[in-house]
């Protein structure tokens, strides 16, 4: 069972890559098969098998021995452990299905942030529709200003941070796309889980904020946040209570 819900989000994860990377090339990302974006081979199905076919071809084309991306086999690997997440964490398998669909598109808005910059509309109102099912299957509670929490205070908080440096340091601190999707994302948790991935999301910008300036050294100094944003909502959502646990016990 585990290993068939790996191999399915592998699959999964192979289209995420697909779609991600022709949206941000302007394709249509349902139109004809995938080719090498160096040679313009048409890639054989064989060479396509998600992971195995990146291993087989020590990850170069067969074509034009070009290097492929780590993005792809990282992709699949990452999408097939969400797939066990879903699986092994949720409630009912209907929440584990609408879990999956949330991060499928958290994946594929971050891929696109990462390199563009830019967090489509298009794609938020897939993900809020989403959002919303979720919490419709995974069980409403009567206080509705609970429900609301999470919303104000991670969506809220960036908001903050976005006016405080448009105030005082006259330049964008934070997209609005950013705050948007974390406004989307609040929706997923009460204030207590909101504080959980508003704190995952900064720690983790800070990781490889220092990594790429200061051990890669890479010039481009901005840092798209949507992906962090992203992994503190999915870790918030399965492991929140955990967390506070362990926070708990920590300092108190």
């Amino acid at each position: 069972m585990y290993l068939l819900l790996f191999l399915l989000g592998t699959i999964l994860g192979s289209y995420i890559n697909v779609v991600s990377l022709r949206t941000i090339k302007g394709e249509n990302h349902t139109a004809g098969r995938s080719k090498c974006p160096h040679c313009s081979k048409t890639i054989s199905w064989y060479d396509n098998i998600p992971i195995i076919s990146y291993l087989f071809l020590r990850g170069k084309c067969r074509n034009c021995k070009t290097p492929i991306s780590k993005q792809y086999p990282f992709i699949e690997i990452l999408t097939g452990l969400l797939f066990l997440l879903g699986g092994t964490y949720s409630q009912t398998p209907i929440v584990g299905a609408f879990f999956i669909l949330v991060t499928c598109i958290l994946l594929v808005i971050s891929i696109i942030d990462w390199h563009e910059k830019m967090i489509y509309l298009k794609h938020l109102i897939f993900l809020l529709t989403s959002v919303v099912l979720l919490r419709l299957f995974n069980g409403f509670s009567q206080d509705y200003l609970m429900e609301i929490s999470g919303l104000l205070v991670f969506g809220g908080f960036l908001f903050i941070v976005r006016l405080l440096a448009g105030l005082f340091y006259k330049k964008e601190a934070m997209g609005i796309g950013d705050v948007q999707l974390a406004l989307i994302c609040g929706l997923l948790f009460d204030w207590k889980g909101a504080a959980v991935a508003l704190y995952i999301s900064f720690i983790s910008a800070s990781v490889i904020g220092i990594i790429k300036l200061k051990i890669i050294k890479n010039e481009d100094k901005i840092i798209s946040f949507g992906p962090f944003i992203a992994i503190g909502s999915i870790i918030s959502f399965i492991f929140s209570e955990q967390i506070l646990g362990l926070f708990l016990d920590l300092y108190l």
